[in-house]
């Protein structure tokens, strides 16, 4: 949309067509704002995402796949700095999508605990597990984990497979 407004202010403005150029330059103008006040929004509701709120929806989301689930949150959700909160929950999310999509699991079971200096995330299920580890497989968990210096670890294959996921514990100031 801003590309062909763009596009037709520059042919106005070649044609001299100034208060035409005006009102097109006004439009992309408020298109833009619009746009941007779009994506703080988005940003600042993926910054909000508490581990609460995502246990609730991923507790939902598998019982809602007949997958049987255990919660078990030892965390201080209060001393957690938010960009860890909402890390963390994003991991959980991608997680349980994974048992959903791919597992074909009957039960799953998350744990969340502190350790010395480090949040650790630990998710089992019962189902088909991995058939063999390239070092390709969650992906997109590595690579929320990354900017943390944390790891990603297939702790077991199958009969449970066990996904931990380890993250440097830093405290809310």
């Amino acid at each position: 949309m801003l590309s062909v407004k763009t596009d037709l202010a520059i042919q106005l403005l070649q044609m001299e067509a100034y208060p035409q150029v005006e009102k097109e330059l006004k439009e992309i103008h408020q298109i833009s704002k619009d746009s941007m006040n779009e994506v703080r929004t988005i940003v600042e509701n993926l910054k909000s995402r508490t581990l609460a709120s995502e246990l609730e929806t991923v507790k939902k989301m598998l019982e809602i796949a007949g997958i049987e689930v255990q919660i078990e949150n030892q965390l201080d959700k209060a001393s957690l700095t938010q960009d860890l909160e909402s890390t963390a929950a994003m991991i959980l999310l991608e997680l349980a999508t994974n048992i959903i999509k791919h597992a074909k699991a009957r039960s799953a079971s998350l744990r969340l605990t502190r350790r010395d200096q480090e949040v650790i995330l630990s998710v089992l299920d019962d189902g088909k597990g991995f058939t063999r580890v390239g070092g390709k497989e969650l992906h997109t968990v590595r690579d929320r984990v990354l900017p943390f210096s944390g790891q990603v670890q297939i702790v077991s294959l199958k009969n449970p497979t066990e996904v931990r996921v380890h993250l440097p514990y830093k405290e809310r100031n």
